[in-house]
């Protein structure tokens, strides 16, 4: 396998629904094997294809304004790699991919249960923090602000 290939669980909480490959060049899905349909996106027909449209339709467009001096501030290329790098948490549904070989829990990174929040980011391990607004597709701007006792779409 190539090193230019990630793979992760696709999961819904702490459920798993399927083998998940990302390409690290691009970060788009190049692989998926199907574990678990009732759970999976596209009500149990997640094909391939269809896995790879709700990938790339998950992550913030690159139209919207001052995405880009967002996710370069964050280290990465594009949209689908800033995804990539926030799990694919969104604050609207429970999806997210776990790293292969990692053992992270739906607990520890749900965007709802984490409340310590620096600078409208939520922090997680090491250098790494989950941004909610990683997962805002639509080409209105909007945000999560997180500064309340409730996250609240701006």
């Amino acid at each position: 396998m190539s090193d230019k290939i990630h793979l992760y669980m696709l999961m819904h909480k702490d459920e798993e629904i399927g083998a998940i490959s990302i390409d690290s060049s691009d970060s788009k899905v190049s692989g998926w094997k199907l574990k678990n349909a009732e759970l999976a996106p596209f009500l149990g027909n997640a094909t391939l294809d269809n896995i790879k449209k709700w990938w790339s339709i998950r992550a913030v467009p690159g139209s919207r304004k001052m995405i880009e001096a967002v996710i370069r501030k964050a280290g990465c290329e594009s949209t689908l790699e800033y995804l990539a790098k926030n799990l694919g948490l969104s604050m609207t549904d429970t999806y997210w991919i776990r790293p292969i070989d990692s053992s992270l829990t739906w607990e520890s990174v749900s965007l709802h249960n984490l409340r310590d929040f620096n600078e409208e980011k939520i922090p997680y391990h090491n250098t790494t923090s989950y941004d909610p607004n990683a997962a805002l597709s639509g080409q209105m701007e909007k945000y999560w602000d997180l500064n309340g006792p409730n996250p609240v779409l701006i």
